[in-house]
């Protein structure tokens, strides 16, 4: 069984409000708004203008910006469970004899 406490590619980009591309040359540069205003930067390149897929490279732009975010909410469930077991800690009663 696996535990609510997993972040996944679906969590994430239920949590994208916007997604913009930006193409420089072989650059491609994909940039997610999150609903609470952060954003994230992916990027993707090819070595040769002639194979330039715009599809491909924002699709591979869209895949690194993602990774970004799910690290980054994966961070923030660890904190906030680590926040969550020092205040069970802190505030449990003592046990009397």
């Amino acid at each position: 069984m696996i535990s609510q406490n997993t972040v996944t590619k679906a969590s994430v980009l239920a949590r994208v409000k916007s997604s913009e591309f930006v193409v420089i040359g072989k650059l491609t540069i994909a940039v997610l708004t999150m609903v609470n205003g952060f954003k994230f930067t992916g990027e993707s390149a090819c070595i040769d203008e002639v194979n330039f897929d715009k599809q491909l490279s924002e699709e591979y732009s869209l895949g690194d910006a993602l990774k970004k975010a799910i690290e980054f909410e994966a961070y923030l469930m660890q904190e906030k469970m680590y926040i969550d077991s020092m205040v069970v800690k802190t505030t449990a009663s003592p046990l009397t004899a």
